[in-house]
C-alpha cells in the first residue's frame, strides 16, 4: 500500500470518527450540558444478580441500592430514588411535578400504569394566564403529582414506609453532597429569576449567590414537609387486591391494571 493511500484512509476514518462523536453530541439539545455529563462518555455494561437501579444521578441510585439491601422490594427502592432525584436534579425529577410508573407484577403476571398527574389549581383562571405567567412562578406548576404517586405505589406495592426510603434525600438535604455541574450551571442561568422569589433564593443562591460545582450543597428546609406524613406505621406489605384501593393522598394519580 502506498503512503497516498494509507493517507486516505487515515483521513478518511478520522472524519468517520469526528462526525460520529458530532453526532453523539448533537442528540443531546443541551451539547451535553444540560447534565454536566456529555453524551460522548464511554459506560460499561453493568451486570447485577439480585437487581440493578438506574437513575439520572449516582447518588440517587445508591440510594435505590441501599433500600434493595435493606431488604426492600422495587418499588420501594424508586420512591427512594426519585425522593433522592428532587435534591440532585431539582429541575428534572422533582415531588412537585408530574410523572408515570409502569409497574410489572410477577406473582399475578400483571402490567399496572400509575398516573402521577397534578391537577390545576382549582382557583386558576385560564382566561387570566399568559405565556410568561406559565413559564415561570407559582402559576407555572400544578399540584404537585409525584408526590402523590409515591404514596400511593408504596400503599399499593411497597413493602416498606414513606420515613424509610426517605432517609437517604433527607439525610442529603440536611448533611448535603457535591453538587454536579449540571445543576451548577442551572441555577446560574436562572439566578435573575430565582431572586424575584425570597424563598426560593434562600434555597438555591447560599449567600446570595448561585453554589458552584463540587460546592457542598443543602436544602436544610426540604426534609420539613416530609417528615409528617413518614410517621405513620408501615403501609401493608405485599401485592395488589382486587379490591378498591385505599383512600390516597390529595392527588390525581390512579392505578390502571393491563
Amino acid at each position: 500500500m502506498t503512503i497516498r493511500k494509507q493517507f486516505t484512509l487515515a483521513a478518511t476514518a478520522t472524519l468517520f470518527a469526528i462526525a460520529g462523536l458530532l453526532t453523539l453530541s448533537g442528540q443531546d439539545p443541551d451539547g451535553g450540558g444540560g447534565r454536566g455529563r456529555p453524551l460522548t462518555a464511554y459506560r460499561p455494561a453493568v451486570p447485577g444478580v439480585h437487581g440493578l437501579v438506574t437513575a439520572g444521578h449516582p447518588l440517587a441510585a445508591m440510594a435505590g441500592l441501599q433500600v434493595l439491601m435493606k431488604g426492600g422490594n422495587a418499588i420501594d427502592a424508586a420512591v427512594a430514588v426519585g425522593a433522592t432525584l428532587n435534591m440532585m436534579e431539582p429541575q428534572m425529577n422533582g415531588v412537585g411535578g408530574n410523572g408515570f410508573m409502569t409497574i410489572y407484577e410477577k406473582k399475578s403476571g400483571k402490567v399496572y400504569s400509575l398516573g402521577m398527574t397534578g391537577a390545576a389549581p382549582l382557583a386558576l383562571k385560564a382566561s387570566e394566564m399568559t405565556p410568561e405567567k406559565l413559564d415561570f412562578g407559582i402559576n407555572a406548576g400544578v399540584v404537585p403529582g409525584n408526590y402523590g404517586g409515591y404514596l400511593t405505589a408504596l400503599q399499593r406495592f411497597g413493602t416498606r414506609s414513606l420515613a424509610e426510603v426517605l432517609v437517604p434525600a433527607i439525610d442529603y438535604a440536611k448533611n448535603g453532597y457535591p453538587i454536579d455541574p449540571s445543576l451548577a450551571a442551572g441555577i446560574a442561568r436562572s439566578h435573575a429569576k430565582l431572586q424575584e422569589f425570597p424563598t426560593t433564593a434562600k434555597v438555591f443562591l447560599p449567600g446570595g449567590r448561585p453554589p458552584t460545582a463540587g460546592e457542598l450543597f443543602r436544602i436544610p428546609t426540604s426534609p420539613r414537609p416530609s417528615r409528617k406524613p413518614s410517621k405513620p406505621s408501615r403501609p401493608h406489605a405485599g401485592v395488589a387486591s382486587p379490591e378498591p384501593m385505599p383512600s390516597r393522598p390529595p392527588s390525581t394519580a390512579s392505578t390502571r391494571a393491563t
